[in-house]
């Protein structure tokens, strides 16, 4: 049963090529840390790379990420960790700046959700057993991101004359909405966007209350249609 792995589909494989497609001009690494990694997906990162460049890095143990990690010097990281390997390697890597985000792929999610529920590493993202779940969040994500790109440099800058502030605000809003409709709705989800949201303000008290309020007191029936 150790030696078991997830086989991934072909429209499964698109998604994941599109994802590594889309991060060939950005200074991003992916780093997957498994050693029964499927072998298309293996493939498809190992394609992709330039000749001059390894963005996209397979490791097979903890201490060859590690290794992978403290080389690098510049780009940020996204981490995808095998279940077997989280629990070792995130206390490790977590505190790093270059690490940007980590995302948990197994086949029992029960088995490591204490790592999410301790509180205590903010940059996982989720625990995946699916590879359409796993690609489809990190485009949501990789989308969000750039939306937040584009609208501060219009608001700071002054880069894209031909929009207004008001239809940059309303198109952030209209495609932020866009995005949070996309994703799957279920209690799993609730607890990932919990967790990008205690990130990305893990330095403002006042935000977290907000989120720690909202996690236990919402209901469906108070969003906002």
């Amino acid at each position: 049963m150790s030696d078991y792995k997830r086989l991934i589909q072909h429209d499964e494989l698109e998604i994941a090529n599109d994802l590594l497609n889309s991060k060939k001009d950005e200074n991003i690494i992916l780093i997957w840390v498994d050693d029964h990694i499927d072998n298309k997906i293996k493939d498809a990162m190992t394609q992709i790379n330039d000749d001059d460049k390894n963005d996209n890095i397979i490791c097979c143990n903890s201490q060859h990420a590690i290794d992978c990690i403290d080389k690098n010097e510049f780009e940020k990281i996204i981490i995808i960790v095998a279940g077997k390997y989280s629990q070792e390697i995130i206390p490790l890597i977590h505190n790093k700046d270059k690490i940007d985000s980590i995302y948990i792929f197994c086949l029992n999610s029960n088995k490591y959700q204490l790592l999410i529920d301790m509180r205590k590493y903010s940059k996982i993202l989720g625990i995946y057993t699916e590879y359409q779940q796993l690609f489809d969040l990190m485009c949501c994500k990789k989308q969000l991101c750039l939306l937040i790109k584009f609208r501060l440099i219009n608001q700071k800058q002054n880069a894209i004359h031909f929009l207004s502030n008001d239809s940059t605000g309303y198109l952030f809003y209209q495609v932020l909405k866009h995005l949070l409709f996309l994703m799957p709705k279920n209690d799993q989800n609730k607890i990932e966007m919990l967790n990008s949201c205690r990130y990305y303000y893990r330095n403002h008290p006042s935000q977290l209350k907000l989120i720690d309020e909202f996690e236990n007191k919402y209901i469906p029936e108070d969003a906002i249609s």
